[in-house]
């Protein structure tokens, strides 16, 4: 049964789960960023390094309610650069992780293993 692994965010970070997750032959992948032409590029990239026989897709958008039916939802999306370490933005990131979930709550419901989100 092939499972379909959501990526929001397609930096580094993002890409580079979505590489492993399709070089590893672990299932499909959605990378979904506010810049559909970001998305959409890093798959392909990704796309090109698999082998072309894989049973195994990726693909980008920025259209968050196509992370409907995922099996998987990962956030690794950033709020901006860091000039020193990650931990610089940790307020804006936490801030944007819960906007992320709480916008998608309805659509996340409809994920396979959905787990409600809950602010502190």
């Amino acid at each position: 049964m092939i499972l379909l692994i959501s990526i929001v965010g397609s930096g580094r970070v993002g890409t580079s789960i979505a590489f492993l997750c399709v070089s590893n032959a672990l299932d499909d992948v959605l990378l979904v960023n506010r810049n559909k032409k970001k998305a959409i590029g890093e798959s392909l990239d990704v796309a090109n390094a698999i082998p072309a026989t894989s049973k195994f897709s990726i693909r980008g958008t920025d259209d968050y309610s196509e992370l409907v039916g995922s099996d998987i939802v990962v956030i690794t999306a950033s709020v901006e650069m860091y000039a020193k370490d990650r931990t610089e933005n940790i307020d804006l990131q936490v801030e944007m992780i819960k906007n992320i979930a709480k916008k998608n709550q309805t659509i996340l419901s409809f994920c396979n293993s959905f787990t409600s989100f809950k602010s502190s």
